[in-house]
């Protein structure tokens, strides 16, 4: 049922996506610790629509388990450096 809910979501999505323009959609996480952890657990299953660019966190060894989570993104201890340099 869970799944069936996931890909209805993703379907939708993807046909959103199709209409907005074709620039990128970014993503940046602030908070790198279990509700930043619940967050990316679902973000991961959109990378086709969207793009994982950067995790923040006070502690760096979490930030670069998020990259490594992700495959994807870099890892900042200052969320103003990560927008200035992703956006």
């Amino acid at each position: 049922m869970k799944e069936k809910k996931i890909s209805e979501i993703r379907s939708k999505m993807k046909e959103a996506a199709s209409t907005i323009s074709k620039q990128s959609n970014k993503i940046a996480l602030i908070g790198c610790g279990g509700i930043g952890s619940y967050h990316l657990s679902h973000f991961v299953q959109f990378k086709d629509i969207v793009e994982l660019a950067g995790f923040c966190d006070l502690i760096p060894e979490r930030a670069e388990n998020f990259v490594k989570q992700a495959g994807c993104g870099k890892a900042f201890t200052n969320y103003i450096e990560m927008y200035d340099e992703i956006q």
